[in-house]
């Protein structure tokens, strides 16, 4: 192990305990909604184009291999990826203040008289998640709702990297770094 992530990464595959499948996005959007109230907007196409290009990055790396290596060009081609060739659906989600999610927004520091709010983007198909205008607690309490599989945890996949991440900042596990 060469660094203090390969130490995080080799904890978490010990204590993570896998599920026989993830919930499918709809799933996770579905729990999101219900868990906290949340409402679902419609997602600007910039946003919509930058989440592209992550899903592409981590779960289809091929589309990009071709492309010259700048941020710019990567762009340039997830644009042009139809979404439909790998099932893409971006939905964005709302998150209201409320009572299950004060302490969320108090983490946050957000003024109660703002009426900024929290918005979790999901694309559906791979379940990958991101979190604008919020802290890391809701993210971590989602993502670890949403849990890995065996699979994720032998390929190293960024949901399993997320998971870690998580149980890491919620406090399920920690180590000392040297």
């Amino acid at each position: 192990m060469n660094s203090n992530w390969d130490k995080f990464l080799e904890i978490g595959r010990k204590l993570a305990v896998p599920k026989d499948k993830l919930p499918t996005g709809n799933e996770l959007k579905e729990y999101i909604i219900n868990e906290y109230k949340a409402k679902e907007i419609s997602i600007p196409n910039s946003r919509k184009l930058a989440m592209k290009l992550t899903v592409l990055v981590n779960f289809y790396p091929h589309t990009l291999a071709n492309t010259g290596i700048s941020l710019e060009d990567k762009f340039e081609t997830a644009r042009y990826i139809c979404d439909d060739n790998y099932n893409m659906n971006f939905v964005s989600l709302v998150i209201p203040r409320n009572d299950n999610t004060e302490k969320f927004y108090n983490e946050i520091k957000l003024d109660p008289q703002s009426d900024e709010e929290m918005v979790i983007d999901i694309e559906l198909s791979t379940g990958f998640i991101q979190l604008l205008n919020g802290g890391r607690s809701l993210l971590n309490e989602i993502i670890i709702w949403r849990g890995i599989t065996k699979e994720d945890i032998e390929k190293c996949t960024i949901i399993f990297r997320d998971y870690v991440s998580a149980m890491r900042d919620i406090g399920i596990y920690r180590i000392k770094l040297d």
